[in-house]
């Protein structure tokens, strides 16, 4: 085994003809389509619809952590956050006086942070 992932890592072997002889299946198998999905943590309350359908919606984990998503998806695209409240458009909170183009609130992982510098880099591009 030592020596036949040394091959792999020294170009003289694929790890796709290898890696069966380790695990027992492929590892462009099929079961892969099969399972479900992990960022799907089930259904959400029934209360919730999608504000683009009316669909059911589905409890899915993101980057930014739980919110609602159309049971439809990728069909249709509606969300919501996790509270049930609708997503709203970003509006500009000003204009960057160097770029003239807007700038936005944008919400990240780690909290709230301003699309500001993303404007300026854009265009002295």
């Amino acid at each position: 085994m030592e020596n036949e992932l040394d091959e792999i890592a020294n170009g003289e072997r694929t790890y796709i003809k290898t890696l069966p002889t380790f695990t027992g299946h492929s590892p462009r198998s099929k079961i892969k389509g099969e399972l479900a999905k992990a960022t799907n943590l089930g259904a959400a309350d029934d209360k919730h619809k999608c504000p683009k359908c009316g669909s059911s919606m589905d409890i899915k984990l993101g980057r930014g952590g739980k919110f609602l998503s159309c049971s439809r998806y990728p069909d249709c695209d509606g969300a919501r956050s996790i509270d049930g409240t609708e997503f709203k458009k970003d509006e500009p909170i000003g204009v960057d006086p160097v770029s003239g183009l807007p700038i936005f609130v944008l919400n990240g992982r780690s909290g709230h942070m301003y699309s500001w510098v993303l404007s300026c880099q854009r265009k002295r591009r």
